[in-house]
């Protein structure tokens, strides 16, 4: 998958880093992609507002997200979630960041009906050209 893909989500869940999920004391969820915590979560888990769109309109609610004890955590547990059925098309997409946020849309990671739209237009931003061209040593 590509890393602009991954960052580009990254940068939609958490608005660059400033919103990134907490828990009431302050502490980092370290939850860069606004993954639910489910029934089938058996770990930690924050409670917060969050948006969602239903029936086209966009209502705020509580729901749970998971919590992890560290970034390295977080980014494992992203890259098991991916592993399910339905997030195979995504996969598939390789470097090809277009298609790969379609298919996460397609798949039902999340209800914005412009979430790949969404993705798409950071991955191409002046911001994550700039990002992407930061020597790394």
């Amino acid at each position: 998958i590509s890393s602009q893909a991954i960052i580009s989500q990254a940068a939609l869940e958490t608005g660059w880093g400033k919103f990134m999920i907490q828990a009431e004391d302050g502490q980092s969820s370290f939850n860069f992609f606004g993954i639910k915590a489910d029934s089938r979560w058996q770990g930690d888990k924050v409670t917060v507002t969050t948006h969602e769109y239903r029936d086209g309109q966009r209502v705020n609610e509580k729901a749970d997200f998971r919590a992890y004890p560290s970034i390295e955590a977080g980014l494992k547990d992203y890259a098991n979630f991916l592993q399910a059925d339905r997030y195979q098309k995504s996969k598939a997409a390789g470097t090809d960041v277009e298609k790969y946020a379609k298919e996460l849309q397609q798949a039902g990671y999340a209800t914005d009906p412009q979430y790949a739209k969404k993705i798409l237009r950071i991955a191409n931003s002046e911001l994550m050209k700039l990002a992407l061209e930061v020597p790394r040593g």
